[in-house]
């Protein structure tokens, strides 16, 4: 019976959410997730399939312990507070996105993707939103994706016809 009230009052609450507007002046109301026609997503699947080979790179605040990114806690293998310690120790010192995208270029891909936020929360730009970021909680303190948008790393970027 207290599952079934506990869920009846979630629903309220989430209903009541759904429908109350923006808070704030400035806050905008959810928008609706984009449709894609069909058509679209054909020609963009087409794409990646002709791309053949893309490079997806995790690197995060995990990579001082060597751990296997941010599912390590959620999965138990590390306690969240272990995990969220190794904030104190994310450098970013051997951190070269010119190398990154040199070797991007070498290999042949077409494109790449760094995750910027993972399930941590930890962002690897200067968000306004918390302080959760390399720019404000680490040793690194600065935006590490910034540097990517670099123009000689856009040229390595085009030479390897990676878009961005």
């Amino acid at each position: 019976m207290k599952k079934l009230v506990l869920a009846g009052a979630m629903a309220s609450l989430l209903a009541s959410c759904a429908q109350q507007g923006p808070k704030e002046q400035n806050e905008q109301p959810l928008q609706q997730q984009q449709q894609t026609k069909p058509d679209e997503i054909r020609e963009k699947m087409q794409w990646f399939a002709d791309a053949k080979l893309g490079i997806f790179i995790h690197w995060g605040i995990y990579s001082v312990k060597g751990i296997d990114e941010s599912w390590s806690f959620h999965n138990k293998k590390i306690s969240h507070a272990d995990y969220m310690s190794q904030m104190s120790g994310f450098t970013a010192d051997k951190y070269d996105p010119q190398a990154w995208a040199d070797l991007i270029a070498a290999s042949g891909a077409k494109y790449a993707v760094i995750t910027t936020k993972h399930h941590d929360g930890v962002a690897l730009w200067d968000t306004k939103l918390n302080d959760l970021s390399t720019a404000k909680g680490t040793p690194a303190k600065r935006d590490v994706l910034t540097p990517s948008s670099r123009p000689s790393v856009n040229a390595a970027s085009k030479r390897a016809h990676i878009s961005r």
